[in-house]
């Protein structure tokens, strides 16, 4: 049964079950209609990241992977990373942010480049941030077949 809602009840996503009823907390509420769902989104117009589904539909991929991946995206192009203080700016703490972090280089959305000076002394890394990952899209730098004439 479907009823008619109103404007006060627009965003509510149970309003075909219960019409007039605002939403203040969640509550299970019974209701004679199959599973349904809703997905509410904002209209912006200005500051904010736009990323393919790819990394966050994957099921090999951790909550807190994916939580990063989003956040390390939503720094400006030239931001410089540093692992050891990427925890600062998470709850979950540095285990985890660390976890989370050698999680996307594993899968291939975060590539750590050592630098080294004219020397060859370490000197730290440079991380660089893919939307999409470029395990598969490694170029072998020797072909199977190579010509050679």
């Amino acid at each position: 049964m479907i009823h008619k809602t109103n404007r006060s009840t627009v965003n509510n996503p149970l309003a075909y079950c219960m019409p007039g009823v605002r939403i203040v907390s969640v509550l299970l509420i019974l209701c004679d209609m199959a599973n349904t769902g809703q997905i509410i989104k904002s209209r912006s117009t200005g500051n904010f990241t736009i990323v393919p589904n790819e990394p966050f539909r994957r099921d090999d991929l951790s909550l807190q992977a994916k939580g990063l991946l989003i956040y390390l995206l939503s720094l400006p192009a030239n931001w410089v990373i540093y692992k050891r203080e990427l925890p600062n700016h998470f709850t979950n703490g540095k285990d985890a942010v660390i976890n989370a972090f050698s999680e996307l280089e594993d899968k291939g959305y975060v590539l750590s480049v050592e630098m080294r000076n004219k020397e060859g002394q370490f000197k730290g890394f440079n991380h660089i941030v893919y939307d999409v990952s470029q395990i598969d899209k490694a170029i072998d730098p020797i072909p199977e077949n190579p010509d050679v004439g």
